[in-house]
């Protein structure tokens, strides 16, 4: 996971894995802070969409079910960057592959929070995205010692 080659891809999972928790942490801190965001919050729970299996949740509901959805997909992905960075059997070209995979993620998240205007995201893809695309550049495309588990 730390050797040459394959650092960055596990300095880049680490960020992601900061990021899931301040996104958590963001919402699990959702208050209001006036009378007129009350007024909303009040009307996002107080509206029910009817849904299939006799479910009929919030609007409250289905925001906060979509942004802890994308904590979990976002520990996922770090978790699982860090796994195959630290195995010895997944060979370098392989990691760089999927190096790539997550640039392109990151870089598609990072336009959804420039697209809405909303700061945290945009920002900490930016981050992110740097960190991936370094990943991929100081990588090698062949098997080298540079991204083997055993350099």
């Amino acid at each position: 996971m730390w050797k040459p080659g394959r650092r960055m891809f596990s300095v880049s999972c680490i960020l992601i894995l900061l990021a899931a928790a301040a996104h958590n942490t963001g919402f699990l801190m959702l208050r209001a802070t006036g009378p007129e965001d009350q007024k909303v919050i009040d009307a996002m729970k107080g509206f029910h969409n009817q849904m299939a299996m006799g479910m009929s949740p919030s609007f409250f509901d289905i925001l906060l079910a979509v942004a802890f959805t994308m904590t979990v997909l976002m520990v996922a992905l770090g978790v699982t960057g860090l796994f195959l960075a630290s195995s010895p059997e997944i060979p370098a070209s392989l990691l760089r592959k999927i190096a790539w995979l997550y640039v392109v993620w990151m870089a598609a998240f990072t336009a959804v929070g420039y697209h809405y205007r909303v700061p945290p995201p945009f920002i900490s893809g930016i981050v992110i995205e740097i960190a991936l695309i370094a990943a991929v550049v100081t990588a090698r495309e062949d098997n080298s010692a540079a991204m083997s588990a055993g350099a």
